[in-house]
């Protein structure tokens, strides 16, 4: 039985590394504010849980005039792959994801696009934290604000 299996352990790190290989529970402090507190894969859930990564084949002006139309919809990332696909990673906004991205495939296969694979974006621990921490600052209203010396 390991020690963390029965005894807290508390680990202070910037290296989020080790945080996601040690670490079943975490805790984000930004500027001495709690940011987000639970399991990890919560905490990760959290922050990313309104992208989405579609793979599209078809014409890639095409995707990216459909998608770029739809309000609740921003193209974050696109690159493209062989046989005329397009690996886009999209930002929903709006309360239910699942509406949307149903409405997002069926106005793509509409206009004659083939969808390859649809799944929710995995983020890494880092851009989970980056995410959380510049939400806190944009709620607060100190994202231009200087760090102390």
């Amino acid at each position: 039985m390991g020690l963390g299996e029965r005894h807290t352990v508390l680990l202070s790190t910037h290296i989020l590394s080790e945080v996601e290989a040690t670490c079943s529970r975490v805790i984000v402090i930004s500027k001495g504010r709690l940011v987000a507190k639970g399991a990890l894969e919560d905490i990760r859930n959290q922050a990313v849980g309104d992208e989405l990564v579609m793979v599209v084949r078809g014409d890639a002006d095409k995707v990216k005039a459909l998608l770029e139309s739809d309000e609740q919809v921003s193209v974050l990332r696109s690159s493209a792959g062989a046989d005329e696909t397009l690996r886009l990673t999209l930002r929903l906004r709006g309360d239910d994801a699942s509406l949307i991205t149903e409405r997002l495939v069926s106005s793509l296969v509409g206009a004659g696009l083939r969808i390859r694979e649809v799944m929710s974006a995995q983020a890494s621990l880092e851009q989970v934290f980056s995410q959380l921490t510049e939400r806190a600052h944009e709620a607060k209203g100190d994202d231009n604000q200087q760090e102390p010396a």
